[in-house]
């Protein structure tokens, strides 16, 4: 939807709604000033450790065993902001590193992920 039309009301609807349920859940976004507005928001490039130069095989910079991808493991959810803007080579390169981590090939480790797009 446009801008002014309630979608973070909706996003912490139902951001909320799966923290009732104890599951982790991540939101991220593009710019810091998108991060704002979510809570416990980061940008996309600093919570997923995404290269700042991106290809086709580009994975994102997530040793298995780290802290972020312990937290990967847990998360049920993933809201991401402003999702238009970047190169389609960053959801690919953190999808690959979905399947990486937990060798798994399903998309994104069918784990639920909000892409929100933002038209001006």
């Amino acid at each position: 939807g446009p801008t002014g039309s309630e979608k973070t009301f909706l996003y912490l609807c139902l951001l909320y709604k799966v923290w009732l349920y104890l599951f982790v859940v991540l939101t991220t976004a593009l710019s810091d000033i998108s991060v704002l507005i979510m809570p416990e928001e980061q940008t996309a490039h600093s919570q997923f450790n995404i290269p700042l130069t991106l290809n086709l095989d580009s994975t994102c910079a997530i040793s298995k065993q780290s802290q972020l991808a312990s937290l990967l493991h847990l998360t049920r959810l993933i809201i991401w902001d402003k999702i238009l803007i970047i190169h389609h080579y960053t959801i690919e390169a953190l999808d690959q590193t979905f399947k990486d981590l937990i060798e798994c090939n399903l998309l994104f480790n069918s784990k639920i992920v909000v892409f929100d797009k933002d038209f001006y």
